[in-house]
């Protein structure tokens, strides 16, 4: 046998064993659901008793959450878990809504995996250990985030892998001082309710609309973008952040009247339930008057969301922004 001869059966072998080792490995299976992360592990927001949030980044704080159910005291408790700083008592309202930012996320999507690794899940990016009054502890692994912005998760005993959306990350990477109350004035306050309450996660468009002028943001496969004045590609997070301050607000106080001047009005379509429409009043200082579409009243919220607000609508080139800067100036003038 010639070398050349030798030297092809021998390319044609190593091509044939690539091929092989190729086919033999077997792409994830997947599965749909409609389950919550709370339905699938069955842990009730109402139920849990403690919380511990851990990772592995330099600059993440891992912190423990402990509720105080006595005859003479309720409420919750935050205390960062590696250093031996005393427990800080933390705003109910704000563990709640991390509590159901975590257990009520829809699971996109189920996968069948073997090399956890792949997945950023061993070791976990994030740990999350749940303690409910039925269930001793559940903990959850949070890996890394997909292009169609999901995380990987995987509760550590059980064996598939799913997908949820990415925000959950940003939710538990808040600050200590994000629960922290400011005072024992504070402790008595009841908490404030929620203004609306919506899937956030699977919201796909938004419509900011006054009289003709209309900006329309669209959800696609690589993210967010406008498609309407004109096509504009946005930064996830700026989406991510406005959906996210609109679905934490709560009521500052109800005005108890009907909203006078409406500066905007924003539209968020959620597949297969009603559209939320938020309307924008007048901006005074920190908070700024909003009303519903199913209600005739006026509430006073915090004015935080309308910062990606704005910039979505610079990106976007609408005229829309001088109905927003309009709102900011009469806030300025009025103080």
């Amino acid at each position: 046998m010639s070398f050349k001869t030798t030297l092809l059966v021998l390319l044609l072998f190593v091509i044939s064993v690539g091929l092989y080792l190729g086919l033999d490995r077997k792409p994830a299976e997947t599965t749909t659901t409609e389950l919550t992360i709370s339905q699938k592990h069955h842990l009730s927001v109402e139920q849990v008793k403690k919380v511990t949030v851990t990772g592995t980044g330099a600059d993440f704080l891992s912190y423990i959450l402990t509720k105080i159910d006595t005859q003479t005291e309720k409420g919750w408790e935050i205390a960062p878990l590696i250093t031996k700083e005393k427990k800080t008592k933390a705003a109910p309202e704000v563990v709640t809504q991390l509590l159901a930012d975590l257990l009520e996320k829809k699971i996109k999507r189920q996968i069948e995996v073997t090399d956890l690794s792949l997945y950023q899940l061993d070791p976990a990016q994030i740990q999350v250990g749940v303690w409910t009054s039925t269930v001793d502890r559940t903990i959850f692994l949070i890996g890394k985030k997909t292009a169609d912005y999901s995380v990987y998760v995987k509760a550590k005993n059980a064996p598939d892998v799913f997908l949820v959306e990415s925000s959950l990350v940003s939710d538990l990477m808040l600050p200590l001082s994000h629960f922290q109350v400011t005072g024992q004035a504070d402790l008595k306050k009841p908490e404030k309710a929620r203004l609306l309450d919506f899937q956030r996660t699977d919201c796909h468009r938004i419509d900011i609309k006054k009289g003709q002028r209309k900006v329309v943001c669209q959800k696609i496969e690589t993210g967010w973008q406008t498609v309407e004045p004109s096509i504009v590609q946005l930064e996830a997070k700026t989406v991510s952040d406005l959906l996210f301050g609109v679905d934490a607000l709560r009521v500052e106080q109800d005005l108890e009247q009907s909203l006078e001047t409406v500066s905007l009005t924003i539209t968020f379509l959620v597949s297969d339930t009603r559209p939320t429409v938020l309307k924008l009043g007048q901006a005074r200082g920190d908070f700024v008057t909003v009303g519903l579409e199913q209600s005739a009243d006026t509430y006073l919220v915090r004015s935080r969301f309308l910062q990606p607000l704005e910039t979505i609508l610079k990106r976007s080139g609408s005229e829309l922004i001088r109905d927003f800067n309009q709102l900011v100036i009469d806030a300025d003038t009025t103080n």
